[in-house]
């Protein structure tokens, strides 16, 4: 299967928390990034203001314009509502195992067959809310897309695995060990990005020492 490294941001680790940006890079470099323009801004706590809803890249359109929305083979990006960046990315991971696009007319062609066996496996860091998050953005986890194999894979199990102590793994700087620079730190592709750099370390790790 092919992995997608992906991290969300969210007003807060509470019950009733609400996704404010979602990225993603695979491990062939495609990336994905959103930003909601519908989250609950009033859970939104001064940290998170500070240094989750600072770093995001988009800001509200003038009057009369649209929202910003770019694709092309090999990354997307986007502002929308969870309707606009669920729909987009149900088509993202469909184009990723060359499936069909909904918003293409195809009145003259035949449609690609839609890919419904789990073809993406997932993979974050500390994934307890984000797993819960991308799940809720597809309607709860029967609703997540029958493409993406339902059981993500875990960062901070690997370093568990690697040798690291349960605190070791929690504590232990995502960039400095990715050798990624902290400028973006906390903006959810660049974290996506980190996830996918401290993983492929940790196998190089792990084959070292075969």
């Amino acid at each position: 299967m092919k992995k997608a490294f992906f991290d969300c941001k969210f007003t807060g680790r509470h019950r009733r928390t609400s996704l404010i940006s979602i990225g993603f890079v695979t491990e062939t470099g495609e990336t994905f990034y959103a930003e909601l323009n519908d989250f609950e801004e009033h859970w939104v706590d001064n940290w998170t203001k500070e240094n989750v809803v600072s770093k995001l890249k988009f800001s509200a359109p003038g009057e009369g314009q649209n929202e910003h929305w770019k694709w092309s083979k090999k990354w997307v990006e986007l502002r929308g509502n969870r309707d606009t960046v669920e729909t987009n990315l149900f088509d993202w991971f469909q184009i990723l195992l060359g499936g069909p696009v909904s918003w293409i007319d195809y009145t003259n062609l035949e449609p690609p067959k839609m890919v419904e066996e789990p073809g993406i496996l997932l993979v974050s860091d500390c994934l307890a809310y984000d797993k819960v998050l991308l799940d809720g953005l597809f309607g709860g986890t029967r609703e997540l897309p029958p493409c993406i194999f339902p059981y993500p894979l875990d960062l901070f199990d690997l370093f568990v695995h690697a040798g690291y102590t349960i605190e070791d793994a929690w504590n232990v700087p995502r960039e400095e060990f990715a050798g990624v620079g902290k400028p973006g730190k906390h903006n959810a592709l660049h974290d996506a990005i980190v996830i996918k750099k401290c993983w492929e370390q940790l196998l190089d790790i792990e084959r070292r020492r075969r």
